[in-house]
């Protein structure tokens, strides 16, 4: 724990944040503990979690890394890095992390428990007919013939996603926007370009494209999903439920859309409170 008065205080204050469902608030205050102790892990830990209920994944593993740098012998930091790799797809190398957190002293029944489910996850994978990873983007459809200069682009768009190099990605889908002609083309490229702002903290370019592509594509789930959490980010709490609702009707499934519900409505309902 910090020896930070104030770093405490905020600390608190964003945990508090954090039991209601209010991410952004809990962010804020972490990010103010941080500010006043730089070096206490527990606030990156804390900060860590809120970004990943906000789907920020690139922000999640910069707080993971940190947790882990100021404080390499607790394994909450490599339980916190595996479980971004998770929600990045990342079985392998958060079957690694774990490997090495539940090597250190203290209490790691969180980490095996990670561990087994991760297990189960790449087990389920080795049973599927294993496809090679592509080394560089694709430039033919599946029967060999050339791919238009849009979808080449698109295809190097989502090869630099794959590898969390959101700038290169967003570029190659720019790229992609300009070349096409077809309007559902058009849609998801923009859709996509969205996703790469999103993980970059550009929350109003993510609005600007996902309102475009659902102008062209109404029920795009996806882009609304991704606008709903760039208007969380940016509080815009209304308009954010809107889009999750609008998004769970069009997918009854969609469990970003109701997890995201939950909290947006608890986070309204706090701010009718105060006004």
């Amino acid at each position: 724990m910090s020896k930070n008065k104030k770093a405490n205080d905020e600390k608190n204050k964003g945990n508090d944040y954090f039991s209601k469902g209010n991410y952004n608030e809990a962010i804020k205050h972490y990010t103010n503990a941080i500010k006043h102790d730089p070096k206490e892990s527990t606030f990156y830990s804390n900060r860590c979690i809120a970004h990943l209920k906000l789907n920020n994944t690139k922000q999640a593993f910069e707080d993971a890394e940190a947790t882990i740098k100021y404080n390499p012998s607790w394994p909450k930091g490599y339980l916190r890095k595996a479980s971004v790799l998770v929600a990045l797809d990342k079985f392998e190398e958060a079957q690694t992390v774990l490997n090495h957190g539940i090597n250190l002293k203290g209490d790691v029944s969180e980490l095996q428990k990670k561990l087994d489910e991760v297990k189960q996850e790449l087990k389920k994978r080795q049973n599927k007919p294993r496809e090679e990873a592509p080394k560089r983007p694709k430039t033919t459809d599946d029967s060999g013939r050339p791919l238009s200069p849009a979808l080449i682009a698109k295809e190097e768009g989502n090869f630099h996603y794959k590898e969390s190099r959101y700038d290169q990605a967003a570029h190659s889908y720019t790229k992609a926007i300009e070349l096409t002609k077809d309007p559902n083309e058009k849609a998801l490229f923009l859709s996509n370009r969205a996703a790469c702002y999103q993980q970059l903290q550009r929350y109003q370019d993510t609005i600007i494209d996902c309102t475009a592509s659902l102008e062209i594509q109404p029920d795009n789930v996806k882009a609304l999903l991704r606008r709903g959490l760039a208007y969380e980010n940016n509080e815009n709490y209304k308009l954010a439920r809107q889009d999750m609702k609008h998004a769970l009707s069009l997918d009854p499934n969609a469990k970003m859309a109701s997890e995201a519900l939950v909290r947006l409505e608890r986070v309204i309902k706090q701010l009718q409170n105060l006004s």
